[in-house]
């Protein structure tokens, strides 16, 4: 597989913030970012997966496909589906 190399621009305050916390981890910048990056996108399929199921127990129309993708779209909307995603299904095993 081939690499590409990738260049972010951020305020200094930010770029402090990520050192650090990479530091606190033991890991470099870069390795930290990969590992933040994928830790997110594993957190949206998994909602994704979730709504997916929700959808298949009713008749799915594309308008409720693309309703789902819109909402997932923001992450502030996302890490709320994701929360209550898990509440549900918390109740649903007891917990």
């Amino acid at each position: 597989m081939a690499t590409e190399r990738i260049s972010i621009s951020m305020p200094a305050e930010l770029r402090a913030r990520i050192r650090q916390y990479a530091a606190d981890a033991g890991l470099d910048v870069s390795t930290f970012m990969v590992i933040a990056a994928q830790a997110y996108m594993d957190k949206q399929d998994r909602a994704k997966r979730a709504f997916e199921r929700v959808n298949e127990a009713r008749p799915e129309t594309e308008a409720s496909r693309q309703e789902t993708d819109y909402l997932l779209r923001s992450p502030a909307n996302a890490r709320r589906l994701r929360e209550s995603v898990a509440e549900a299904e918390a109740g649903e095993r007891g917990e």
